[in-house]
């Protein structure tokens, strides 16, 4: 239980962060309504609608600013500090696709990596995989799945001779999924990291049809580290998580969740050196809520996290599993230990990924619903009722508010280039983006998650430039998906968990070219905009319209040029 001292303290601060964003948010819009160019009832109404989203991101980002200040997460050194008599039996699991031999070759050596990493604090390393989905089941299908299953247990039994006998595998056949129209592992990374939980639970539940490992290992199992396949996971950051999830006072939390930084310790592109994640450090929300975020890389309590996650989920509709859980149990998130993950390596890459969170975020609007009218749904029905506390809510809507930011956004500038007088009003719209990228920026660096003030603050400003010209595209992105997922949730119910893996994405990006993101958005916004400027004499519209369509060249350029090796964060493989 959490002590009633402790529920008062994080109480007043949510309050307070909570009272403080809304007035935020008023005051911006109520200011900003003011050098809105007045032509008309109607103009004033949508420019009014669109600072109401924009103007609740800047308002959520200053304030995360203040709170990065002024709360402090402080049980995270206390608990790395502690003495843990009683250590914890663990296992590091990968969830995957087995979809080529060179996705099996990199999945294996990410197993070394973290075998290398923390062979000392964890008891063995599995591979929870699934065969990449298919339309038909034929015998060619059969043929590659037998051709890349032998692949991997083969590798798996070379690891094993190598090393110690700790690695494993943990396979699942397709089933019919109507639909999705396809042959697909049962809810994707949600269900074979479900199916996990009840096999380790209860060994008589195995959904896995193939499983390959010594079953010593999985016996008795108190903690699972779950990992993407790209993750890296620094020397030490096992031990951290553990020794943290086995103190007493850590009773309440059933997930500890890693730091997240980016990862440049080799050659890589201007393009990733400008792209940064648009998210507060989720060690900010530890310290206003008293519990953080989820983003499905991190270590969970095994029979907690079964026995509190079990049938609260409808099946063919969660694509963002990590948020839900997070409103479901509750996490803990610990700066010390970090994990490491590059940035993507395309434009398009960037696109494909953002695109799935968005649907993933719309998805999940019914848990910020009220219960009676979540319920009435009916995939919802017959799932064990769950009240979604006022945190959990919120946290949903701050997240479709950020999907959205980019269509207003859009809206307001086109407003500034033809409404008359509206060059000041788009020099404050231009202002207010600059800022939000800085504010965020500062508030990682004040919670150490960036490191290299000078080079990484010129590094923002430029990348809240490339956000701007990229904005056609996110436009699309965000209009697509919120589409797509109410045409989905509320009509269809199809195609809910379409989603694609990156390393298939980087499969067939080598074979063809993904310009839809990219060039066809940049071209048509980028054309309109330039030639209805230079017709109202608006040469900061026309400009903007200029560098719209430069954009896809730019964006081609910048993936080819290396980075300096001085400018390239250097974040070591041990905290």
């Amino acid at each position: 239980m959490i002590r009633p001292d402790v529920v008062r303290k994080y109480r007043f601060r949510a309050i307070c962060y909570l009272s403080c964003t809304m007035v935020l948010w008023i005051t911006a819009f109520t200011l900003a309504i003011k050098f809105t160019p007045a032509n008309s009832l109607v103009v004033t109404s949508i420019a009014a609608l669109c600072l109401l989203v924009t103007g609740f991101n800047y308002a959520g980002a200053f304030t995360t600013l203040c709170a990065a200040t002024l709360f402090r997460n402080e049980a995270t050194r206390f608990n790395l500090e502690a003495d843990i008599s009683s250590p914890r039996k663990t296992i590091v699991v990968i969830p995957c696709l087995l979809s080529s031999n060179r996705v099996i070759d990199s999945l294996l050596q990410s197993l070394l990596d973290h075998y290398n990493s923390s062979k000392s604090d964890v008891a063995a390393f599995i591979l929870l995989a699934d065969f990449a989905d298919a339309k038909r089941m034929d015998e060619g299908i059969l043929n590659l799945d037998a051709a890349l299953l032998e692949r991997a247990m083969h590798g798996i039994d070379k690891l094993n001779q190598e090393y110690c006998n700790v690695f494993g595998i943990l396979v699942r056949q397709r089933i019919w999924a109507p639909a999705e129209s396809a042959w697909m592992g049962r809810e994707r990374k949600r269900g074979k990291l479900e199916a996990l939980n009840k096999f380790l639970v209860d060994s008589a539940e195995c959904e896995f049809d193939i499983v390959k490992c010594d079953l010593t290992l999985l016996a008795n199992v108190d903690y699972v580290l779950t990992l993407d396949a790209d993750t890296v996971l620094p020397e030490g950051v096992a031990k951290g998580l553990i020794s943290t999830a086995a103190l007493p006072s850590n009773s309440e939390y059933t997930i500890i969740q890693p730091g997240v930084r980016r990862c440049l310790n080799e050659p890589k592109s201007v393009y990733q050196w400008l792209t940064t994640s648009p998210f507060p450090p989720l060690s900010i929300l530890q310290g206003i809520f008293g519990h953080s975020k989820f983003v499905g890389k991190g270590l969970y309590k095994v029979r907690d996290f079964n026995a509190r996650t079990e049938n609260v989920f409808p099946s063919n509709w969660i694509l963002s599993h990590d948020v839900l859980e997070s409103i479901h149990v509750r996490v803990l998130t610990i700066d010390e230990s970090c994990i490491l993950e590059s940035n993507p390596e395309s434009f398009e890459e960037a696109c494909v990924r953002l695109h799935r969170w968005y649907r993933g975020d719309w998805q999940n609007i019914p848990w910020s619903l009220p219960s009676s009218i979540r319920y009435s749904i009916r995939e919802f029905k017959s799932l064990r009722r769950f009240r979604v506390g006022f945190v959990g809510a919120w946290t949903i809507f701050d997240l479709i508010m950020r999907s959205i930011h980019a269509p207003f956004l859009m809206i307001l500038i086109w407003i500034s280039c033809l409404c008359k007088g509206g060059k000041t009003f788009l020099l404050i719209v231009l202002a207010l983006e600059f800022l939000l990228a800085f504010i965020t920026f500062l508030s990682k660096y004040l919670r150490g998650e960036e490191e290299a003030w000078h080079s990484r603050t010129f590094c923002v400003l430029l990348g809240a430039t490339f956000f701007l010209m990229a904005l056609p595209a996110h436009v699309v992105m965000a209009v697509d998906a919120a589409t797509r997922s109410f045409w989905r949730m509320f009509i269809s119910g199809r195609f809910r968990l379409q989603w694609k893996a990156m390393a298939e994405f980087k499969i067939e990006k080598s074979t063809q070219r993904y310009h839809f993101w990219t060039f066809t958005p940049a071209l048509i916004f980028g054309l309109a905009l330039t030639l209805a400027s230079l017709f109202k004499h608006f040469i900061p519209g026309a400009l903007i319209g200029v560098l719209w369509l430069i954009f896809p060249f730019l964006t081609s350029l910048l993936e080819k040029i290396r980075v300096a090796p001085h400018l390239q964060g250097n974040y070591p493989r041990k905290y």
